[in-house]
């Protein structure tokens, strides 16, 4: 269903300025132009296909999305189990909003620790809205593995949490991982990542276990 007017629309939205462009240098050297036929192209377009144009433009949503761009330094905290004290790591992440406003792009270096002993640590999350569904959307990938996350859901309107849900099967072990990501935006300068597990393989006997949070300052 979506993916028609997806494609639709990109050619309708070239074709269209391919047509401007021809008929600007087809009425040179005039210097007056009939605006009505410079409007006949917008105005053909069949209402479905205006509306998937306005609905790929940014919402509101991602205006919120955008107070998360920007420098930070982070502190990681990791728990390997519950009421233990948290392994503490640091890291640096870079975010800008790309592709017309839409999406949130960062990239994380850092290190994380097991133990006493530290690696090196590098992510790379898109994060983003999707206006058909009403719902914020994050891929995440990292050097700890071959493989990405994902997580989609909403925002607290009281509280302004964002809070997106996901899942992910390994192979390997048989188990499916069932998972959240928890964004606090505390302020335009400080914000806080909480990443939960809710599958019973994962949580100790509790409802869900949190393994690791991410504690952002801006530079």
């Amino acid at each position: 269903m979506h993916a028609r007017p997806r494609f639709v629309l990109a050619a309708l939205l070239f074709c269209s300025a391919c047509v401007s462009t021809a008929e600007h240098h087809a009425s040179e050297p005039a210097v007056e132009t009939d605006a009505a036929s410079q409007q006949s192209a917008p105005a053909e377009l069949p209402p479905e296909t205006v509306a998937a144009m306005q609905l790929a433009l940014p919402g509101p949503e991602h205006a919120v999305i955008a107070k998360l761009a920007g420098d930070w330094n982070c502190e990681v905290r990791m728990w390997m189990a519950p009421s233990t004290s948290p392994v503490i790591s640091t890291a640096r992440a870079q975010s800008e909003m790309v592709l017309g406003g839409r999406f949130l792009q960062t990239r994380t270096h850092g290190e994380m620790k097991f133990g006493t002993t530290a690696f090196p640590f590098e992510s790379f999350g898109m994060m983003g809205f999707d206006r058909r569904n009403g719902t914020f959307t994050t891929v995440g990938f990292d050097t700890m593995g071959t493989y990405y996350v994902t997580g989609a859901g909403t925002q607290n309107p009281e509280t302004g949490v964002i809070t997106l849900t996901g899942s992910d099967h390994d192979a390997a072990s048989g188990m499916t991982q069932t998972y959240k990501f928890v964004f606090r935006l505390l302020d335009d300068d400080h914000y806080l990542i909480e990443l939960y597990f809710t599958n019973p393989e994962m949580t100790h006997g509790l409802d869900e276990f949190k393994l690791m949070e991410m504690d952002c300052t801006r530079v």
